[in-house]
């Protein structure tokens, strides 16, 4: 052991992530889900600089993404749960019919 600390038990990288899923909020996980598939990248997708996503078409997304992932399809309850967790719109990259969440600042 160098410098002379504790040894701690190693864990297997699996276990290490199914116990980091384990205490993720469920919508965090299924926002991931929601950004991340193939299905849906005509509606949402990740922002270019990698720091956010896009929803290019807040109705369709409302009406198609949204109650297949939560029990509504109300966009601003949607954005109420992004604001939650620290998510932010970037003013500066939406439009009527489209908008763009981040984290960093």
């Amino acid at each position: 052991e160098r410098g002379g600390g504790v040894a701690s038990a190693a864990i297997p990288v699996d276990s290490a992530l199914q116990m980091a899923l384990a205490r993720t909020p469920p919508f965090l996980l299924k926002l991931y889900e929601i950004v991340n598939s193939a299905a849906t990248d005509a509606l949402v997708g990740w922002r270019a600089c990698g720091q956010g996503f896009a929803v290019r078409d807040t109705a369709a997304f409302s009406a198609e993404v949204l109650p297949a992932y939560f029990k509504h399809s109300n966009f601003r309850s949607f954005v109420r749960q992004l604001h939650f967790y620290g998510f932010y719109k970037v003013v500066h990259a939406s439009t009527p019919t489209s908008v763009e969440f981040s984290r960093a600042r």
